[in-house]
């Protein structure tokens, strides 16, 4: 009989190459003489080849995770005697480490994400071996998932596919990230209009925000002006300090820019009132006319003076005209 011994190592990692030394030596039967040497029996021991128990794999790199037995193959008599396996150690082969790691991702608030199970890096795989794909899954994939609450992670499971055997590997899962980013808004004013009141204020009232998700609606604040106070059609209205505010859905999840423009006319006021209230007596002077409503560059229709109050054509500045 032929027998194993192991004198080194006794197990190695999947995909590593075994450094195990091995050590062969013969027993004689009862019926062989009692002089165990090898060349008594006409056998060549350095023709012995290692193998392990389950069929005729040889140990080495390939051989896949689990417990064995070495036994010694190849050995002949000259003699005629028939070597059979005698001892036989145990050899394990231990599982390789596997790290699955989720990508990590992001999105904008109001789309959904669909995982393909491609997003992931496999870290510690053997023999030029890939993993297919792998379960992934995340609360903040769905349209509902709202910014305040990423990151959220993304956690992979049941890796599958591709030429690696999932018997040879502890696998391990690490989760990724999913950011869920704010989802841009863009707004449109409708054209407003006025009658002049001597002021550049404007409404920032009559705005549609574009690109609400999930049937959601909000609010919006800010401060609008004309581009000047006078009568006119088709004039720009700036809008400054635009900031959403919540409405059925949440303005943290959605962002827009500060500033818009949009257009407006300003229609002639048909008469304006002196009050004289500024004290000076002078045409030029805003506080002088109900509702600070200067009566300049046909701005308004008709003026209204007291009774004894003369009524004279104001003295404008030259680059100033008057009704």
């Amino acid at each position: 009989t032929a027998d194993v011994s192991l004198p080194g190592a006794t197990d190695h990692i999947y995909g590593d190459a075994p450094t195990a030394m091995y050590g062969i030596s013969l027993t004689p039967s009862s019926t062989a003489d009692n002089e165990d040497i090898a060349a008594n029996f006409g056998v060549n021991l350095g023709g012995a080849n290692f193998r392990t128990s389950v069929g005729n794999l040889a140990i080495d790199h390939q051989l896949d995770a689990g417990g064995y037995l070495v036994v010694a193959n190849g050995l002949a008599s000259t003699l005629g005697y028939t070597i059979s396996n005698g001892i036989t150690p145990a050899y394990n082969v231990m599982q390789a480490p596997l790290s699955i790691t989720a990508n990590n991702q992001s999105k904008v608030y109001g789309g959904g994400l669909v995982f393909a199970g491609t997003e992931f890096i496999a870290g510690g795989l053997k023999n030029g071996q890939t993993v297919g794909t792998s379960t992934l899954a995340s609360a903040g994939s769905l349209t509902t998932a709202g910014v305040a609450g990423g990151p959220y992670p993304i956690v992979a499971s049941a890796a599958t596919g591709g030429s690696f055997n999932a018997a040879n590997y502890n696998i391990s899962y690490v989760d990724g990230s999913l950011a869920v980013t704010q989802r841009p808004l863009t707004v449109t004013f409708s054209a407003q209009t006025k009658t002049y009141d001597g002021n550049t204020n404007a409404s920032a009232a009559g705005y549609t925000l574009n690109n609400l998700a999930n049937g959601e609606n909000l609010n919006l604040g800010g401060t609008a002006t004309f581009d000047n106070r006078n009568v006119g059609v088709a004039k720009t209205v700036n809008f400054t300090g635009l900031a959403l505010a919540n409405g059925t859905g949440n303005a943290a999840n959605y962002s827009i820019v500060a500033t818009a423009t949009g257009t407006g006319s300003i229609t002639q006021l048909a008469s304006v009132n002196w009050t004289g209230t500024a004290g000076d007596g002078k045409w030029s002077t805003v506080g002088n006319w109900a509702g600070s409503a200067l009566p300049d560059a046909g701005n308004v229709g008709a003026v209204g003076l007291p009774p004894g109050l003369a009524a004279e054509t104001p003295q404008w500045p030259r680059s100033e005209e008057h009704t």
